[in-house]
């Protein structure tokens, strides 16, 4: 294992451990709304519709369908999101769970055919998104101390 994927392997490790003991609240069983900060990390990467070759490159085609170059990918791209988000109790065991959050995505290339010329191109590409995702959240008690969680939703970014 590299260092670059045993960093990646300890930093994933780290935010789970951290998710898990940030989810631990109290509850209330009064109706409430709750808000809070929503701050996450994240890995993207870029993908061909054609699919990835070998070791995470992607292959280039030309309208007819000759291959004509192939293009390796850094694995993945660090990113990082924060935002707000708030819960809102629509009845018993119902929510619905709002946030406005900034987040990063992006990817590295290293092209090396473009055309008719061998050429050596790399391309380091960041995009900034503001998404609002809307969950429906429900929770079940199966007793004091434990409780089941499922939740839907989809998002809009900008």
């Amino acid at each position: 294992m590299n260092k670059k994927n045993f960093i990646s392997a300890v930093a994933i490790l780290i935010l789970l451990v951290c998710a898990i003991e940030t989810n631990a609240q109290r509850r209330n069983k009064a109706p409430q709304t709750r808000f809070g900060v929503r701050v996450g990390f994240n890995m993207s990467d870029l993908t061909s519709s054609k699919g990835l070759d070998v070791m995470n490159g992607l292959a280039f085609y030309d309208k007819k369908l000759d291959y004509v170059g192939f293009t390796d990918t850094k694995p993945f791209k660090y990113g990082f999101s924060l935002g707000f988000t708030s819960q809102v109790q629509l009845s018993g065991s119902w929510f619905l769970q709002p946030s406005l959050i900034f987040t990063s995505k992006g990817y590295k290339l290293n092209t090396q055919n473009l055309g008719n010329e061998w050429q050596d191109v790399e391309i380091d590409c960041q995009a900034y998104y503001v998404q609002l995702p809307i969950d429906v959240v429900w929770k079940y008690e199966l007793s004091d101390d434990w409780r089941f969680l499922t939740q839907i939703g989809g998002y809009i970014g900008i």
